[in-house]
């Protein structure tokens, strides 16, 4: 009799955390309009490229859209859909609704759920192709194209994503970087967004695919699955994931000539390893070796801390280099009493700074002791001295966006790739305000910060010396073209 009480108990308590698990919490209109007045006013007051990419008058009036979007009650997955929607209208790149900072609450409702397709995927001319499978139908092997899910084609898919996914200014490649699948870290633009678009249809995907070896089609339902479950699964059938930073940093020596180093994240502070120790090490083995041509992989890094690629940038800056003058624009000197309680960051002096600015003019300050000069700065010391060639792509638009302008503009190194993430107009980051809106509790990030050069430039980002074209059969056969097309230049330099 005990153990059957004690059955029923366990399973009406099992029942219990699985209803609140799964429950959705609703915001209602008069709390998200309350939010709305502080995320306008937060963002009218303090982001500096609000109107860098897209006029006052078009603004206003994307504001009005979210403001009437947002007059009735609302599921807290819709309203972080909405937000979402909006800030990606600004086209700045460190703008959105940071997925890493979301209180628990949103975490769980909107990121958490079996909701994902169980696959990986790299995407070739806006082509969705099969990396990995996490599901039983083996016909879903590296190399398949998904050509549609739930009746939605993938062109379609992607048209109403992209909307969705920061970027600085017209540079839609990052866009398209950011929505393909890899499975690594914790949370990907794809994973987020398609769920809350498309979410699955009574717990299962169905996915029409071709073969594209053999050129059949077919079609497979495919179970929902969560984050964790689908790496689990990845790692029973293809071995360890690349789950961490640490994990995404590669040295090795190719030949006796040549040296490949990859630092695949800047973001050090979630790294175990000595990243600098990794460095001194990599480089003293290269000069230990008398090698004379370093290949440099910033493919995949978005970017991170700014002392990441001044330390980097110590070891290849091999000559003296020119910067180009760049102005510093900010849009307040002191927070305002209405916004500031509803604002963390890292550093109070970010809320008051009066002593440091003066008027720029147009709604902006810059710094009092700005210099819009370019800036000099010798050879290192300690900088490697052979050829260097750095592989770029469209996901390169922070840290590692200024370290491949550096090294396009002075000629420091031979630029492989695609065109980077970015824009030569401009970014804005370096100091952060993260705004959490006190009714839903979405957080979103704020840069204070706008760096734009002195001289105009193209809406774009760095276009590489030596552009490769993605190659559908190389990536179906596992072979890393921009790679292998260093290799080859290599291999041309020494017949030469």
């Amino acid at each position: 009799m005990r153990k059957l009480l004690f059955f029923v108990l366990a399973s009406f308590i099992l029942i219990l955390l699985q209803s609140f698990a799964f429950s959705q919490t609703v915001i209602k209109a008069n709390q998200l309009q309350e939010d709305f007045a502080i995320f306008k006013k937060a963002y009218t007051e303090l982001h500096p490229g609000l109107y860098r990419y897209v006029d006052s008058k078009t603004m206003e009036r994307n504001f009005d859209d979210l403001g009437k979007e947002l007059q009735k009650d609302m599921p807290l997955e819709k309203a972080y859909l909405a937000f979402s929607r909006f800030l990606a209208k600004i086209k700045c790149g460190h703008t959105y609704c940071n997925f890493w900072n979301q209180p628990e609450r949103v975490k769980q409702e909107v990121f958490g759920r079996a909701d994902k397709v169980p696959f990986t995927f790299s995407l070739v001319d806006k082509r969705m192709i099969v990396v990995k499978n996490a599901s039983d139908d083996e016909r879903l092997k590296p190399g398949v194209e998904i050509l549609s899910i739930n009746g939605v084609s993938v062109k379609e898919i992607l048209d109403n994503l992209i909307i969705l996914v920061r970027g600085d200014g017209s540079n839609d490649e990052k866009r398209l970087y950011d929505l393909q699948l890899a499975a690594v870290g914790e949370y990907e633009a794809f994973d987020v967004y398609f769920p809350l678009v498309y979410p699955p249809s009574d717990g299962r995907f169905k996915v029409v695919a071709v073969d594209i070896r053999t050129q059949k089609r077919f079609e497979s339902s495919l179970p929902a699955i969560s984050r964790t479950s689908r790496l689990e699964k990845l790692e029973s059938r293809y071995g360890k994931q690349q789950t961490s930073i640490d994990d995404l940093w590669q040295f090795k020596i190719l030949d006796n000539q040549t040296a490949y180093l990859k630092t695949g994240s800047f973001v050090i502070w979630k790294m175990k390893l000595d990243w600098k120790a990794f460095l001194r090490n990599a480089f003293q083995e290269i000069d230990r070796r008398g090698i004379k041509n370093l290949i440099l992989d910033l493919r995949g890094n978005e970017g991170g801390a700014d002392e990441a690629g001044e330390v980097l940038e110590d070891y290849i800056r091999w000559k003296p280099v020119r910067i180009e003058g760049n102005q510093n624009l900010l849009r307040y000197s002191k927070v305002s009493p209405a916004i500031d309680p509803y604002l963390n960051t890292w550093d109070k002096s970010f809320r008051n700074r009066e002593n440091q600015v003066r008027d720029a003019g147009n709604g902006f300050y810059t710094w009092k002791n700005a210099n819009l000069q370019d800036v000099e700065r010798g050879a290192s010391k300690k900088a490697f001295q052979g050829k260097i060639y750095l592989l770029v792509d469209a996901a390169n638009s922070s840290a590692t966006f200024y370290l491949a302008s550096l090294m396009k503009q002075n000629q420091l190194a031979t630029l492989v790739g695609q065109a980077t993430g970015g824009n030569r107009r401009g970014l804005n980051g370096s100091q952060m305000f993260f705004l959490i809106l006190p009714n839903s509790k979405i957080e979103m990030d704020i840069p204070l910060i706008g760096t734009y050069p002195v001289r105009q430039q193209p809406d774009e980002g760095i276009m590489p010396d030596i552009y490769v074209k993605p190659n559908l059969e190389d990536l179906i056969n596992g072979i890393d073209t921009e790679l292998e097309t260093v290799k080859r230049l290599i291999s041309l330099e020494k017949k030469s």
